[in-house]
């Protein structure tokens, strides 16, 4: 059968000379992305160093266009330094409710004098480009066969748009449980892996993330960006919920470990936040309250947990994603008494990172770490051409080397398995801040790995997608039990740089969540 492609509509001119593109059965970009900036004779680029490399990487100025610099970033930058330009202290403090978390990140007295304040702007907006750097021609996405797409609809979402924050598949239960974001609050369903609805409960708040063996629940507190700690952990039954931890900064994700190896797994959070945050270590007491055990870091950004053992030394490590001003991959190991901390990783401030997979790509016995960046929504998103999904491989001695790019604009989720059952590894992608052009045909990307002397061979395929669908979280499993590996795909109907609201007409019925059926097995594919 001759090969379908999806189209879209390419009303601008997004090819950028000099990049290579292979088309067909490969696009993707074998890149050695630089983390520091170009060599540069102006003044201000020692001040920068100096400066903006005591928190995180030190962007380039070409990594962002004049006026973000200009208008975001920089009056931004200036705050942490104690220069507020035209306003004040007060203004970055927010309020008296979030003013006691944010007053150790803005100072009273400028840490930085006027002449080097002067310099390091001088430098970013003189050698900015005027406008983003051109991206990539958006790579060809066959027609999806290997899935079958069936949204799961549920009556009341005609009225209550779906705003999916938490996909889970319980494989032991063999249900799907599905959390959301609403108006006042939070709500859990538990679907069978039929997709008939068992269950329902409310929350406090948007659910992010779950442990069905444990019965343990994480909420945000606030979807939306802020720095009150509203966030909470709860135990839930049947037929009630108790709070085991609140007054979290806006947390993301957990897990449970043992990393001090002393015989009681701890509860670790990480607590995104917004300005401020933490990835945290908490224990219950005797009574069964969580108490603050250590800080494994005290800033904000913590955006994925993975659970795995990294230095292959028979404990499970943590290894946790960053996606916010030191965007960086930093393992935890497991020693006895406490934590051996190493960063894998470091990215621009500017990258956006998003998700992380562990996987053993190259199958030479080592795990290697998949990452996704392109959060796109810390100021007016526009398209960057590095945005994407990398594979980092592991040496064998605990150093990570980029081996394979794909652009994937506003690439926010995701999941590695043999979805083909050919015995490699396979991608499926999801993005979120997604040019207008581009969102029906480049949200949801499946890369198909074919076999190849020479390094990755990835077969882009897509399908179309619905109207009032946008796509924040993605799970894999074995749902309908035939033996591969599906998808399910959660719907947060909005697109939050328009705000909050269904960018469908009122009354049509929208899915809380999409579910790819791997159709691999049964039709010999």
């Amino acid at each position: 059968m001759e090969d379908q492609y999806l189209t879209y509509s390419h009303h601008i001119n997004i090819k950028r000379p000099g990049i290579a593109l292979a088309i067909g059965l490969l696009w993707i970009m074998l890149v050695n992305c630089s983390s520091e900036p170009p060599v540069s004779d102006h003044p201000g680029a020692e001040v920068a160093l100096s400066y903006c490399g005591s928190c995180h990487l030190v962007p380039a100025p070409q990594d962002l266009p004049h006026n973000i610099w200009e208008e975001e970033v920089l009056p931004k930058m200036g705050a942490f330094l104690g220069k507020y330009g035209s306003r004040s202290r007060r203004f970055y403090l927010e309020n008296t409710q979030t003013a006691p978390y944010l007053e150790s990140l803005y100072p009273i007295k400028a840490t930085i004098d006027s002449l080097d304040w002067a310099l390091l702007q001088d430098y970013y907006l003189t050698a900015a480009p005027p406008t983003p750097p051109l991206t990539p021609e958006p790579a060809p996405i066959r027609k999806l066969r290997q899935f079958s797409v069936n949204p799961v609809t549920l009556p009341d979402e005609k009225t209550d748009a779906p705003y999916t924050t938490l996909l889970k598949f319980d494989d032991l239960r063999k249900e799907i449980i599905v959390g959301a974001a609403g108006q006042r609050g939070g709500r859990l369903r538990t679907f069978d892996h039929k997709h008939t609805l068992i269950g329902e409960r409310e929350v406090d708040s948007a659910p992010v993330d779950i442990d069905p063996a444990t019965g343990t629940i994480l909420t945000m507190g606030s979807l939306v960006p802020s720095d009150l700690p509203r966030g909470k952990v709860s135990s839930y039954s049947s037929d009630s919920l108790r709070i085991l931890l609140d007054t979290l900064a806006r947390p993301v994700a957990m897990e449970r470990l043992d990393l001090d190896r002393d015989g009681t797994a701890e509860l670790i959070v990480a607590e995104f936040g917004n300005m401020a945050g933490a990835l945290n270590v908490y224990l219950p007491d005797e009574a069964g309250v969580y108490r603050l055990k250590r800080t494994l870091s005290g800033r904000s950004g913590a955006i994925r947990l993975r659970a795995t053992d990294l230095d292959q030394d028979g404990w499970t490590d943590l290894v946790a994603l960053f996606g916010q001003g030191d965007e960086s991959v930093v393992a935890y190991f497991s020693r006895p008494g406490g934590v051996e901390r190493k960063i894998l990783l470091r990215f621009p401030p500017s990258y956006g990172s998003s998700d992380l997979e562990i996987a053993d790509m190259n199958d030479d016995g080592h795990p290697d770490l998949i990452c996704t960046n392109g959060d796109n929504f810390d100021y007016p998103p526009f398209p960057k051409n590095y945005h994407g999904i990398r594979i980092y491989e592991n040496d064998g001695e605990g150093s990570f080397t980029e081996e394979m790019f794909f652009h994937l604009d506003g690439a926010y989720n995701v999941e590695v398995a043999d979805f083909d059952s050919d015995g490699d590894m396979d991608l499926a992608a999801v993005a979120y801040f997604v040019p207008d052009h581009l969102r029906p045909t480049h949200s949801f990307v499946y890369l198909r790995r074919s076999w190849s002397l020479h390094g990755y061979n990835f077969k882009p395929a897509g399908f179309r997608k619905p109207d009032g669908v946008h796509y924040l979280t993605m799970v894999q499993g074995d749902v309908d039990q035939d033996g591969d590996v599906d998808l399910l795909l959660g719907n947060f109907a909005a697109y939050l740089p328009n705000g909050i609201v269904s960018d469908v007409k009122q009354g049509a019925p929208l899915p809380a969540y999409l579910f790819l059926k791997n159709t691999a097995i049964t039709s010999g594919q």
